[in-house]
């Protein structure tokens, strides 16, 4: 043997750790591996292809499933923006659609193509709009600065009124002046809380205890007024344009917590205002009216005597001034007799003489009805040449006058409402509704 032959011999018996190892690898996966199943060389066996499949598969129809979600998401939801951009009669239409199954999709679309339309068609106006707000912008601001300091020649107060001794909130005649012209001109004009002349007279002479006027009703007016009103000296915080005329109505609260529930005319009066002047607290406005309410039911009995003599020289009172508002309405020339084509000023007359003779005819008939007042009168003598027999005395009698009244009042209003709609009403159009459907109410 050569020395050369023995040489490899022995080189390849003394090699390193690393060459003489068996190198190991793993073809089959450890579940081939655990049945004991030849895998397949070079490749992923079956199994493996299998599982990685069914795993992609999966992924796939998880994502395709959130796509369509939230595509039906943002569908609807721009569907629900869009109907809210709608009017009521498009929302009810889209409503009814849904209802029997339409495709949200096509509605959607339907709306954006109505939208769009709609743009198109305002969008040179609103342009015109942009121009004019920006031409008249310095303009608009000083007109605003402006309105918190009137022109004194224009604002002219009704009367000129004392401030004391009905409040102490402000010594101001001027203002309180202006607040009672504005409270008389706007709020009373339609809800008539008070009778303005005997109003005026009794403050106007500043001599409490007044039977028609009270500092409890004052300050109501003043606090009721202030709300329309822009004078800084009404404003109980800077700017808040909310707060105005609070501290008269705080100060109107204090003094009816001190009459400790005691039934007068001024009151009354000054409990319906407060019931009116909310001023965000809508229950402490209902609790006010309850308590009017009541105030009203008992007033009656602390005016009025218990007997029937009281009764007998009111009912041909009554009569009499019937007669004269009869005598009155039908006296009228023919350009003022009524006519569906009258002006809308004109109409006014006829409706305040139908508030009259309601409110006439009601309160009678009330004040009737809580006393027992004998059907057959004293005597038959003519009061102011108005008779009355024993029908007159009767409660249903005046309520059903009451009601026939309120019946050609709301004839008289039907025809008005269709000469001139609901954008013109007058201060007696609004009387006669109110008077017409509480009578109506209380008849049923």
């Amino acid at each position: 043997m050569s020395s050369t032959s023995i040489a490899g011999a022995s080189g390849s018996r003394n090699g390193s750790p690393s060459e003489r190892r068996r190198s190991l690898v793993a073809v089959a996966c450890d579940e081939c591996r655990r049945r004991k199943v030849k895998a397949s060389h070079g490749s992923s066996c079956h199994a493996i292809n299998r599982y990685w499949q069914i795993i992609a598969n999966t992924q796939k129809a998880l994502k395709r499933k959130h796509d369509q979600l939230e595509a039906s998401h943002n569908e609807l939801s721009d569907f629900v923006t869009c109907l809210a951009r709608q009017d009521n009669s498009t929302v009810l239409d889209m409503m009814r659609k849904v209802r029997t199954g339409g495709d949200i999709g096509d509605l959607l679309q339907s709306l954006r193509s109505r939208t769009a339309a709609r743009v198109t068609s305002i969008d040179s106006d609103r342009r015109e709009k942009q121009v004019l707000l920006l031409t008249h912008k310095s303009s608009l601001r000083q007109s605003t600065r402006q309105t918190m300091v009137p022109d004194e020649s224009l604002d002219t107060p009704l009367v000129m009124l004392p401030a004391a001794p009905w409040t102490w909130i402000t010594e101001d005649d001027l203002l309180v002046s202006r607040l009672v012209t504005i409270f008389l001109n706007y709020q009373n004009a339609y809800w008539r809380y008070l009778e303005a002349d005997l109003f005026l007279q009794a403050m106007k002479l500043a001599q409490p205890p007044s039977d028609l006027c009270s500092p409890l009703l004052v300050n109501s007016v003043l606090a009721m007024a202030s709300l329309s009103a822009e004078y800084l000296e009404v404003f109980f915080e800077a700017g808040d344009y909310t707060s105005r005329g609070r501290q008269f109505h705080e100060e109107a609260m204090r003094l009816w917590l001190l009459e400790e529930g005691r039934a007068s005319v001024t009151n009354l009066q000054a409990l319906v205002i407060l019931s009116m002047d909310l001023r965000g607290q809508d229950k402490l406005g209902m609790s006010l009216l309850a308590v009017a309410m009541q105030v009203n039911r008992d007033l009656p009995h602390l005016l009025f005597t218990e007997d029937g003599d009281d009764m007998r020289s009111l009912v041909p009172a009554a009569l009499s001034l019937r007669e004269r508002l009869y005598d009155w309405y039908e006296g009228l020339t023919s350009d003022l007799k009524y006519d569906m084509r009258l002006p809308a000023f004109l109409h006014e007359i006829h409706c305040e003489y139908f508030c009259v003779r309601m409110t006439l005819a009601s309160t009678i008939g009330a004040r009737l009805k809580s006393q027992n007042v004998p059907s057959e009168p004293r005597s038959s003598e003519r009061h102011n040449g108005a008779e009355a027999d024993a029908e007159h005395f009767k409660a249903a009698y005046w309520t059903s006058e009451a009601a026939d009244l309120a019946l050609k009042a709301a004839k008289i209003l039907e025809n008005y409402r269709s000469v001139y709609g609901l954008k013109v009403v007058l201060p007696f159009i609004f009387q006669a509704a109110t008077t017409a459907s509480f009578i109506l109410l209380d008849h049923c």
